[in-house]
């Protein structure tokens, strides 16, 4: 037997093998996703980190092609791509910055950036969307950890700030910047408030989407899973508190995921 489990090893590609283990090993239980999904929100600052690092180490631009684009030849070979590498570069450079200034101003919370929560919901089957359309319960140390984040310690340059008059019903990101040239000249059209409620990652049925688009994802298997965020600029979020399955019917504890 042994034999035979040898010969049908050898026979199998490194492909092959990892699929057959992927199909054959166990489902994980619900209590499982849900560390996992808490992981992903705990981690997520830490690969930021090391994915910058990474391309920024990786992305090469080319001094030649950005000497023909400064004579005018704009459409030389080369510079369309020496172009993209140095955009792809100056987003990571800004993305690090924004990560590492965020650890060391604010050390009491962790920070994730929109990307990284938007990878994490379409993985998990969840949703983003504001604090007021969440009708999930929340247990009590949930409550005490969220009346215990401290919304006032955030530096005002560090708020996310919103244009609540730019376009009718609409609310498009603004800047702290634009915030402070406005504020006391709203006969421009534009209102820049900072935008301090929280928003919330949660299964699609725990949301009230009455009057609501859902922009994307395809949900299946909804993982009871809700993790508060607090926005800050440039499209990172605190995050707040998260829990799992506490309070609900100690029968779904092993519920396997599909």
């Amino acid at each position: 037997m042994k034999f035979l489990d040898k010969l049908y090893k050898d026979l199998l590609t490194p492909s092959r093998a990892s699929f057959i283990n992927e199909i054959t090993k166990e489902p994980l239980t619900t209590n499982e996703v849900i560390e996992q999904i808490h992981d992903s929100f705990e981690v997520a600052s830490d690969v930021m980190i090391k994915k910058a690092e990474t391309k920024l180490a990786n992305t090469k631009t080319d001094d030649l092609a950005l000497r023909k684009e400064r004579l005018g030849f704009g459409q030389a070979k080369g510079v369309k791509e020496n172009q993209t590498a140095l955009k792809e570069k100056e987003e990571y450079d800004e993305m690090l910055k924004n990560v590492l200034y965020f650890q060391q101003s604010y050390p009491q919370f962790k920070v994730i950036h929109e990307s990284q929560v938007e990878e994490i919901c379409k993985k998990y089957n969840l949703v983003l969307g504001g604090a007021d359309l969440y009708r999930g319960d929340i247990p009590e140390k949930n409550i005490k950890e969220i009346e215990n984040f401290q919304k006032g310690s955030i530096k005002e340059q560090d708020l996310k700030y919103i244009d609540i008059g730019a376009t009718w019903g609409g609310s498009p990101e603004s800047t702290y910047s634009t915030y402070l040239s406005c504020k006391d000249c709203h006969f421009s059209g534009s209102y820049i408030i900072s935008h301090t409620d929280y928003s919330i990652c949660a299964p699609l049925k725990d949301m009230d989407t009455k009057g609501q688009k859902l922009n994307g994802y395809k949900l299946e298997r909804e993982i009871p899973d809700p993790v508060v965020l607090f926005p800050l600029r440039d499209k990172f979020y605190a995050i707040v508190s998260k829990w799992g399955l506490e309070g609900q019917d100690q029968s779904l504890t092993n519920e396997k995921s599909n």
